[in-house]
């Protein structure tokens, strides 16, 4: 039995408030349900106001109970061609500045910065899993229009 992909994709951008900590990418989440294992790829353009501005994705859920699995790659670039990743296994914690990714150290380009995130996720009950990103710098990100999140259930 195939089953179909699911995607969210903004159609407007989205800014953050001037923090460090992580914020939602308000319109880019959707609700997990126990009992199921879920793919994910989120793809995330963004601008920041300097180029020593780095930013880092990555999910929060709701209700916060711990994943039974969550396991995720992260890869950036910045309008240059500086390439940056990493990986992680936990969720960032909402409104923090502690999370499991590290941050593009720098963004060489103020516009045109990516990042994309992709693993799987089994939740230990229902969730609403949200993606969310965060400046190395107290600044404002603009994730762009376009920027999107897609699941589908894997087993």
């Amino acid at each position: 039995m195939a089953l179909a992909r699911d995607r969210i994709l903004l159609t407007a951008d989205v800014v953050t408030a001037a923090s460090t900590n992580y914020a939602p990418i308000t319109g880019l989440n959707f609700a997990a349900q126990l009992g199921y294992k879920y793919h994910i790829y989120g793809f995330v353009c963004y601008t920041v106001a300097a180029t020593t501005t780095g930013a880092r994705i990555g999910f929060s859920a709701s209700p916060t109970t711990a994943a039974t699995l969550a396991a995720f790659d992260v890869w950036g670039a910045d309008g240059v061609g500086s390439i940056d990743g990493g990986g992680y296994t936990g969720l960032v914690t909402t409104a923090s500045t502690t999370g499991g990714i590290t941050a593009l150290a720098n963004s060489a380009d103020t516009a045109g910065n990516t990042q994309r995130i992709e693993g799987l996720y089994v939740p230990a009950a229902t969730q609403v899993l949200q993606l969310e990103i965060g400046p190395e710098a107290a600044a404002a990100v603009t994730v762009k229009a376009g920027s999107f999140i897609e699941w589908e259930i894997v087993g």
